[in-house]
């Protein structure tokens, strides 16, 4: 089914990248890594406090695997 959806414009600037990003990965086994260590579910937070230096406000980037079902990304997230 083509569902025609025109997004709206934006004339904002993203903001810029940080030099090092954080990434969590949602690999295709559903396992998880926070940069390039896998961590236990039950792990995360941690693991996030200690790649971002316990800043709130950095952000974290989410990507996965194609194969990965939306609703374990969302879980994820």
């Amino acid at each position: 089914v083509n569902l025609g959806v025109e997004l709206p414009a934006s004339t904002a600037t993203p903001p810029p990248r940080p030099d090092k990003p954080v990434f969590v990965t949602v690999k295709p086994d559903l396992a998880l890594a926070v940069g390039e260590d896998i961590v236990p579910r039950d792990a995360m937070i941690g693991a996030l406090d200690s790649a971002t230096g316990g800043k709130k406000s950095d952000p974290v980037y989410l990507r996965a695997d194609k194969s990965v079902p939306y609703g374990d990304l969302m879980d994820v997230m």
